[in-house]
């Protein structure tokens, strides 16, 4: 299966539309119908994002392999978070930011996973101590 096949599986897994998934990503719903038709293909790093997002590898985006379970459940990496930066909440800020989260769907957790990684990232931090 081409990458540009298995990201529109993927999309649709998820049920969202060219639009609403170019909007996660932060851009356009052209460049999405580019890759679903091997017109073009994301850059390394879209394609990490991209594997984070569906929880799936880059192997299993890139047709290497068919398991794509071969990454950690969010839960494992979620519970990795805290462990490492649970001492900078106080019991009742944690309280309520587990509390919005737990009302969040699973787009929205991602979202804000991703963009935590991101800042991570940006700042420095090495994020593989939690998974990604």
């Amino acid at each position: 299966m081409s990458l540009g096949k298995r990201i529109k599986e993927l999309r649709k897994t998820k049920n969202l539309t060219q639009i609403e998934f170019a909007k996660l990503f932060q851009i356009s719903s052209g460049t999405i119908a580019m890759w679903e038709t091997d017109k073009r293909q994301p850059d390394f790093t879209t394609l990490q994002k991209l594997a984070d997002f569906f929880g799936v590898s880059t192997d299993y985006l890139l047709s290497r392999t068919e398991n794509a379970l071969d990454r950690r459940p969010a839960s494992d990496i979620a519970e990795n978070f805290i462990k490492e930066f649970g001492e900078l909440f106080s019991d009742e800020n944690f309280q309520k930011l587990a509390g919005i989260y737990k009302v969040m769907n699973e787009i929205q957790r991602r979202e804000i996973l991703l963009y935590l990684i991101g800042y991570a990232r940006g700042a420095g931090i090495d994020t593989k101590i939690i998974g990604y």
